[in-house]
């Protein structure tokens, strides 16, 4: 089984709602995702933008970046996902949607990058798209 941690970006503890761990273990059984260890860590705009400009050189705000920590694809999962709880909060107010609910498909969308899932092509971001909603109603 996956191992789930979570801190924020200044290494203090974060207290996700009990009801989205029980959701975290519900999506990786569906995903078969059964051993290995995946650390959200949650940072504002400000921290993912420098994260991003200095691991992936891109030059813009994003919600969440994946870090696949393994060292190849019959390893264990081991992963630090990064997610910006500000760019959380603006896509549910800009979306008029829950933020947990958002914060949710941010965290799920993060998971499927590990899992081979790409958004670049509009028919991949279709796919992903689709399996992000068949997991949120888990």
């Amino acid at each position: 089984m996956i191992t789930f941690a979570f801190f924020e970006y200044n290494d203090n503890q974060f207290d996700l709602p009990h009801p989205v761990y029980d959701w975290l273990n519900k999506c990786s059984e569906f995903l078969n995702l059964n051993d290995g260890d995946i650390t959200f860590i949650f940072c504002d705009d400000d921290s993912l933008l420098k994260i991003n400009q200095r691991y992936l050189s891109h030059d813009y705000y994003t919600d969440v970046i994946t870090f696949d920590l393994r060292n190849g694809p019959s390893d264990p999962y081991s992963a630090d996902i990064f997610v910006s709880l500000e760019r959380v909060r603006e896509n549910s107010d800009f979306l008029k949607t829950d933020h947990l609910n958002e914060l949710r498909r941010i965290m799920i969308h993060g998971i499927l990058h590990l899992c081979g899932y790409n958004d670049k092509r509009l028919e991949d971001k279709a796919r992903m798209t689709k399996m992000e909603d068949k997991l949120l109603s888990l």
